[in-house]
């Protein structure tokens, strides 16, 4: 398949699926716990709108065909700790919470220099995004499976959001629904997302993505998520 881009969007396009974790830094953040290094998370107040609440690694991994899929994992999580792994080794290997997004595809908006794309779900279906929790974590971004190992944690939806790629760069936000979540133990403590919100902000940014597609394309992904209130 040809793409008629040639500058960043690869990431921006993969990041409406990073909000589908959004919520669980919320619901973390609200008690005081401790990382998985000994190190203390403090005890949180309810977010304030705009604040920063989890960081997210990945990869927008496309198709010959054009479809894509998310996949990452959580370094960081506000109230739960900043080393979210299962051993020294900081990898997606090792990661304790990934995600992974349902299959998607990209419609253009030409506008001048710059590039808007939406996103639909290949199925037809509206994508959603599953985030699960793994204590002896295998994961390898050339082996999707491996993200959706683990406890199934929480499931989200885009609620809203567009892609938008200049000459110069590319930028994805939207607002993230939670649709299901699943009571889960970290560390002795029993955590249940629906307790503490729903809805989060996403924001991610990217690799370029290349206009041939014939062999298929795995873009590096990074990106925060924020707090937008109950």
């Amino acid at each position: 398949m040809k793409l008629n881009w040639s500058y960043p969007l690869a990431a921006a396009v993969a990041a409406a699926v990073l909000a589908a974790v959004a919520l669980v830094p919320r619901a973390l953040a609200d008690g005081p716990f401790n990382s998985p290094n000994g190190l203390p998370a403090a005890a949180q107040a309810p977010f304030s709108p705009g604040e920063v609440v989890g960081q997210f690694i990945g990869r927008f991994v496309m198709s010959a065909d054009g479809t894509g899929e998310v996949l990452g994992y959580f370094p960081l999580i506000e109230g739960i700790g900043t080393n979210l792994f299962s051993s020294a080794e900081h990898s997606e290997k090792t990661a304790l919470f990934s995600l992974r997004s349902d299959r998607m595809s990209l419609a253009r908006i030409p506008n001048g220099a710059f590039n808007h794309f939406l996103l639909s779900g290949a199925a037809g279906a509206p994508i959603q995004y599953r985030m699960y929790y793994n204590l002896s974590p295998a994961r390898d971004f050339a082996k999707p499976e491996t993200f959706s190992t683990g406890r199934l944690i929480a499931t989200f939806r885009i609620r809203n959001g567009m892609v938008t790629v200049t000459p110069i760069e590319s930028h994805y936000s939207a607002n993230l629904d939670l649709l299901d979540d699943e009571p889960f133990q970290y560390l002795a403590h029993t955590l249940e997302l629906n307790k503490f919100g729903s809805a989060v902000a996403v924001h991610t940014t990217g690799g370029t993505i290349p206009t041939s597609l014939a062999n298929g394309a795995s873009i590096p992904l990074t990106g925060y998520l924020s707090a937008i209130g109950n």
